[in-house]
């Protein structure tokens, strides 16, 4: 008789154990790729940061989903190669990808080997006409529409900008120009390389050619040092920019000289600010780790225990089903059109630096009533 109950007993965990190694070889696996380290690390851990707080915050969607990541440096060719590792040696069933180059490099890869990938970019172009690939926010130009509405509503009538040499930044740029037509001039003053840091040539142009409002096209390490350079030179007028500007640190280095800049960029809930803080200490690019968090939830809720996991055709029609979800950037759906290609689509907000803080000026275009709302 004890024979029995042992044997019964060994055979119920046997199974047990069994059906959990089951569950662990049918997870769906999640590549992730962002620049860990390097210049837009604060960009990537952002991500990295949105996507753990999701698993903290909803570990039921999580139970047969797992993660692993990749550090790009912003790198493409590096891009490219963790690419390969992850769904090569790890089987990753998709991958996340941050940032513009990085995502050019990959598209292409992907849909030849039939991988679905997630970008986290602007740029229509890496995404338009492909069945793998899309995109995990709004295309470029419904941000320059944002911002156009703005500077419209201000009545300025005479614009001047400088750019950095970068596709990314040059699709907000060419948006903007669009989304302005003829109403307002606006006006290139210099281009400049990723690693430039000078820019007094550029400020002595705006000294003397009387623009209403300055456009600063530029990326990290960058805006700050041209915000400083244009405050020891005394130079005192509105300005607005790109989500670069949405970072802790580079208000803080520009000390004081990015106060009522204007920018647009996704939201978050107050609530999802308050938690992530808490977790992390720092609020750094945290729109980027809010468009993670939805995805990551999103991909938990489609794919966490299915069994076995869906092939690449079944995942894309998975995700263009999703419509009108509610998530940390507010009410999205997939969206897939000629112009834009397929991509989630999340309401747009202009922000404005306060401080040392980001308000919320407008939200799709919609001026707030009363004062600026915190993000």
């Amino acid at each position: 008789m004890k024979c029995l109950i042992y044997q019964s007993v060994l055979t119920f965990i046997c199974g047990c154990l069994m059906a959990t190694a089951g569950l662990a070889d049918s997870a769906f696996r999640v590549g992730v790729i962002a620049p860990l380290s390097g210049a837009l690390a604060e960009y990537g851990l952002a991500a990295r940061n949105g996507i753990e707080l999701a698993r903290t915050q909803n570990p039921q969607l999580f139970e047969s989903v797992r993660f692993q990541y990749e550090d790009s440096q912003w790198d493409a060719k590096s891009a490219v190669s963790a690419f390969s590792r992850l769904t090569t040696s790890w089987e990753a069933n998709i991958v996340f990808n941050w940032g513009n180059p990085t995502t050019e490099a990959l598209a292409p890869v992907a849909e030849q080997r039939k991988v679905p990938l997630i970008g986290m970019t602007l740029d229509p172009r890496v995404a338009r006409g492909k069945r793998y690939v899309v995109r995990s926010t709004n295309s470029s130009a419904d941000f320059s529409a944002a911002l156009a509405s703005h500077l419209r509503a201000r009545g300025y009538r005479k614009l001047g900008v400088v750019i950095v040499e970068n596709t990314y930044v040059q699709g907000l740029f060419d948006g903007l120009k669009r989304a302005l037509g003829d109403e307002i001039e606006i006006k290139e003053i210099d281009r400049y390389n990723l690693g430039d840091q000078d820019f007094r040539t550029s400020i002595a142009k705006i000294r003397a050619d009387g623009y209403d409002a300055i456009g600063v096209f530029l990326i990290t390490g960058q805006v700050s040092n041209f915000y400083r350079q244009l405050s020891a030179q005394g130079v005192a007028l509105p300005s607005f920019g790109t989500d670069f500007f949405e970072s802790s640190t580079e208000i803080r280095l520009a000390g004081g000289g990015m106060n009522h800049a204007v920018y647009p960029h996704l939201g978050i809930t107050d609530s999802f600010r308050t938690s992530y803080v808490a977790a992390f200490g720092n609020d750094y690019q945290i729109a980027y780790a809010g468009n993670a968090y939805d995805m990551a939830v999103m991909l938990g809720q489609l794919f966490n225990k299915v069994v076995p996991p869906p092939n690449a055709d079944q995942i894309m029609t998975r995700i263009r089903s999703v419509q009108n979800r509610n998530g940390i950037g507010g009410t999205f759906s997939f969206v897939d059109s000629e112009e834009d290609g397929p991509h989630f689509h999340f309401p747009v907000q202009v922000k404005q630096v306060s401080g040392e803080s980001i308000q919320v000026l407008t939200l799709d275009n919609k001026r707030l009533d009363g004062n600026a709302t915190r993000d």
